[in-house]
């Protein structure tokens, strides 16, 4: 059985209303719907602070991060 996958939308969104958590660090390789993250990333930030690192930039960064998520 695969393990439950989740969008970073809906971690985006989680994290957000979990009051215990101050602040939001991510590392992020692929967006697939950029509507919708940045829809989650509004609502997360209007709570907390956010702050994203985008992997696979260049296309050696692109190469890497496909080695390991098969994309």
């Amino acid at each position: 059985m695969e393990p439950d996958r989740y969008e970073v939308e809906e971690l985006l969104d989680y994290l957000a209303q979990d009051d215990t958590i101050t602040a939001i660090g991510a590392y992020i390789e692929d967006v697939k719907d950029g509507k919708s993250f940045f829809d989650a990333l509004k609502k997360a930030t209007s709570r907390k602070p956010v702050a994203i690192l985008k992997g696979g930039r260049t296309d050696e960064g692109a190469r890497a991060a496909a080695s390991h998520t098969g994309q």
